[in-house]
């Protein structure tokens, strides 16, 4: 049985939290500026460095050189910057439907297998890949399962485009 002094640290918890949720739910949003970061745009275009303005939590301006007016400067040196989420060590392109085997391939025969490329087997025309692009996920990476070593992956796009050409495989993860 637990002590009465955990469940009035739990309401005191509680309490606080109701007290002071509006106040950060009501505070006024910063002008941020997000600088020195590759920016990768939906329209397809990198930006290298590139700069990223954000008033009152929206992102208002996108380019290689914004005017930020007294903005709060962000270094994001060596950074990335992606529009919209990423789906990391998914079967997304791996697995059409779960029941039916000849959809499945995410798995490969043996134990160590370091050479199997998953992002090749991502199959570009699934049908989850556009459902998953409606939900926000704007990259994915494909990760190989079972085994000890699985294999390699990559982060793919989820614009459609020929088949292995959505991998960016210079950050290639192995599983």
């Amino acid at each position: 049985m637990k002590s009465p002094d955990c469940y009035r640290d739990l309401w005191l918890f509680v309490f606080w939290m109701a007290l002071l949720m509006p106040l950060c739910l009501s505070a006024p949003a910063a002008t941020i500026l997000l600088s020195e970061v590759t920016v990768h745009t939906v329209s397809g275009e990198t930006l290298s460095p590139g700069q990223v303005l954000i008033k009152d939590g929206i992102i208002a301006a996108v380019g290689k050189t914004v005017a930020a007016g007294g903005a709060t400067r962000i270094d994001l040196t060596s950074q990335h910057l992606y529009p919209g989420m990423i789906a990391l060590n998914t079967l997304l392109g791996l697995t059409e439907i779960g029941g039916v085997r000849a959809t499945q391939d995410a798995t490969e025969v043996g134990d160590y297998t370091p050479d199997v490329e998953s992002w090749i087997a991502a199959n570009p025309d699934s049908e989850l890949i556009p459902v998953a692009r409606a939900n926000g996920i704007a990259y994915f990476q494909p990760a190989p399962q079972g085994g000890i070593v699985s294999g390699q992956s990559a982060l793919g796009r989820t614009r459609h485009c020929p088949q292995g050409a959505s991998a960016r495989q210079r950050k290639r993860q192995i599983h």
